[in-house]
């Protein structure tokens, strides 16, 4: 006898008590959320795609430096990129489980950098661009809900999504509709294949001007960082690492750790940068995962990309195929059983010992003794020696030499003399007969 109309419309009660508010809130985080439509089609193309060989997983780095089609080439494996803005350990975990619901690729390419593991929280970001694509795999969503707030232990607002990033209008909620719905047609009325960055496919946004990595570093004043007061990886880091590797195993995936390209300067201004590299690596080979350290390829095999980083962070359109290329036959070799250790640096040592310039300069201001004194400083290898010229900048941008090249770091004037003024700091190895050269920076003075 089976149970009561009562006992049912109890259960169906009870049962509606917990499924109503999940409903709601889903609805919520799909309707009122604004979408990143690059995740979108990053996730979709190679969740839909025909063949997928190599899966490259990670952050903006990789939809922005890392051209698929051009590794596809190299390699023979058909490569695809599942990228999120932010991505770290948590995010990338969820990703590749749901990429893995689909399709089983020969290998996944973790792509990582020293970043993630200088932290073990996730920016709520990324959670907001991934979380759509989850609503119908809630133990996915489940699980990664709980990796990110058993770090952050932000339980509400990685709950309430919506409430971070709400969409402003009613023709937000139509974008997201068309999103999910007609997804070719967005893409054409999107913007997304037009401008300044274009969406190129398999997961790849390319920068169509020429990057001026030194104009970058003109306006973000990266200077020598504090040491890192956390050595090494973190333990939350190594568990998630191993999690991964035992996820793409039980899927038969070969997992590969990439360590991303970056710019000279970050790596020089950032001290313990190389070392997190350099104790992921260790890790890794202590696990049998093969690791790729990117950041440490010698000149000869990936030429120097500095000029072409359009940020910070980002390689220009033009800095992406070149590096894509390399990588390609990097990947190339490995999977045909060739050694490919010398085309690495064997230490950090030897990689700083190989930095011969200048990437950046900088202008640091105080007062001393009824004076200003303006203190020039630059980030260089350990064997530069530098020299700095000092010039007044006009309104029409002519210069005015206020103290010539030498070995003379501070230029002194009397106290509040250049007020409102700018000035100008050039930086150049000793011995270069350079008189402007590209590694300058402005202080505009009050």
């Amino acid at each position: 006898m089976g149970p009561s109309p009562q006992r049912k419309r109890e259960w169906i009660r009870f049962l509606s008590f917990f499924l109503l508010p999940v409903l709601v809130l889903t609805a919520s985080n799909l309707l009122l959320l604004r979408s990143d439509a690059l995740t979108y089609y990053s996730i979709r193309e190679a969740v839909q795609s025909e063949q997928l060989d190599l899966a490259l997983v990670g952050s903006s780095i990789v939809f922005a430096d890392f051209n698929p089609q051009i590794i596809t080439e190299k390699t023979g494996l058909e490569t695809y990129s599942l990228t999120i803005g932010h991505m770290s350990l948590q995010g990338a975990l969820a990703t590749t489980r749901l990429l893995l619901q689909d399709k089983q690729p020969k290998y996944i390419a973790l792509v990582l950098e020293s970043d993630n593991f200088s932290k073990t929280t996730e920016d709520i970001q990324t959670q907001m661009r991934l979380s759509p694509h989850l609503i119908t795999h809630p133990l996915i969503a489940m699980r990664y809900y709980l990796d990110l707030c058993s770090q952050d232990h932000r339980y509400i607002d990685r709950l309430l999504l919506f409430k971070s990033s709400m969409v402003r209008n009613p023709d937000d909620i139509r974008r997201n509709l068309s999103l999910w719905f007609s997804p070719d047609e967005f893409l054409s009325e999107s913007g997304l294949l037009e401008g300044v960055t274009q969406y190129q496919g398999r997961g790849f946004m390319r920068y169509m001007k020429d990057g001026r990595g030194y104009d970058a570093l003109r306006f973000t004043p990266l200077k020598h960082d504090v040491a890192d007061d956390t050595p090494g990886l973190e333990d939350f880091s190594k568990r998630k690492l191993l999690e991964y590797q035992a996820l793409c195993e039980r899927y038969g995936s070969q997992l590969l750790v990439v360590i991303s390209p970056n710019s000279t300067a970050q790596v020089l201004g950032r001290t313990g940068f190389l070392d997190k590299n350099i104790a992921l690596g260790a890790f890794c080979r202590e696990n049998g995962i093969p690791f790729f350290d990117m950041s440490l390829a010698r000149d000869s095999f990936i030429p120097l990309l500095d000029s072409h980083y359009y940020d910070m962070y980002h390689l220009d359109g033009t800095g992406a195929d070149i590096f894509s290329e390399k990588f390609g036959e990097l990947i190339r070799m490995y999977i045909a059983g060739e050694p490919v250790d010398h085309l690495f640096y064997s230490s950090a040592d030897e990689f700083l010992d190989s930095i011969d310039f200048i990437t950046n300069t900088w202008i640091e201001q105080r007062s001393e003794d009824g004076q200003d004194v303006f203190k020039a400083d630059c980030l260089r290898g350990r064997t530069v020696l530098p020299e700095y010229a000092f010039y007044l900048v006009g309104e029409d941008d002519s210069l005015e030499l206020l103290q010539d090249y030498s070995n003379r770091d501070e230029y002194r004037c009397t106290a509040g003399s250049l007020s409102r003024e700018t000035l100008r700091v050039y930086a150049r190895p000793m011995g270069s007969q350079e008189t402007l050269p590209e590694i300058f920076n402005d202080l505009s003075i009050q």
